[in-house]
């Protein structure tokens, strides 16, 4: 059975804040690819929050010296 928090969702408004970037950053993401998953429903973008959660694991680093991806 999928856990609760599989289907929870985030506008891209609120992706952002969580992130605390720019709505614009993730509007540039999706058009260049390799940014977090995404989900259009209709107009509207809609991001999975453990997919947010991962993709921030993904990029986590604890060095300035490591190179980003």
């Amino acid at each position: 059975m999928a856990d609760q928090n599989d289907n929870q969702t985030l506008t891209a408004k609120q992706a952002a804040a969580l992130l605390q970037v720019h709505p614009q950053t993730l509007q540039k993401m999706r058009c260049r690819g390799g940014g977090i998953p995404y989900t259009r429903i209709g107009r509207g973008i809609r991001y999975r929050v453990w997919e947010v959660e991962q993709w921030m694991k993904r990029r986590s680093q604890t060095s300035t010296a490591q190179n980003e991806t």
